[in-house]
């Protein structure tokens, strides 16, 4: 299974730092960066990939350029960082977001986005910096595992 991905868009906007607004890291919440947890054992992975198959499916595949689209959009007229990285099954958008309030259109187009994408996930920036990363993963493919579908 292939596991790497071809970045087609990335862009990242200048951010302030948090100490220049007067506010202390633990007036934030911010947690330290810990590195996730590793299983030693791969059996778990090894399975997944064994019983996993993926089914093409061009409904998807047309829908996924909407996903990209607004991704894109949201990046450029709001100034979010973004990568967007298309993978064999799945596209996956990654946004950099800022510890602030999120109202009207951009709130409607970051609900637009979550509501497209089949799995969301975030993360902690390891960059120190008070970003969140919001990725979103877009299947173009039916996933089964085991036989049983999960998008």
């Amino acid at each position: 299974m292939e596991t790497r991905g071809r970045l087609i868009y990335s862009k990242r906007y200048p951010s302030e730092n948090i100490g220049s607004l007067g506010v202390s890291a633990g007036e934030t919440g911010a947690m330290a960066w810990r590195e996730p947890a590793v299983a030693s054992d791969g059996e778990f992975l090894r399975r997944l990939i064994e019983d996993s198959n993926f089914i093409p499916n061009s409904e998807r595949r047309k829908r996924a350029q909407d996903f990209i689209g607004l991704a894109k959009e949201l990046s450029t007229d709001y100034e979010i960082g973004a990568d967007v990285i298309e993978y064999p099954y799945h596209v996956s958008v990654k946004l950099y977001l800022y510890c602030t309030t999120y109202m009207d259109e951009l709130k409607e187009m970051l609900v637009d986005l979550l509501t497209m994408g089949d799995d969301i996930t975030f993360t902690n920036s390891k960059t120190g910096t008070e970003e969140c990363i919001l990725a979103i993963d877009y299947m173009t493919h039916d996933c089964y595992i085991a036989d049983r579908k999960i998008n």
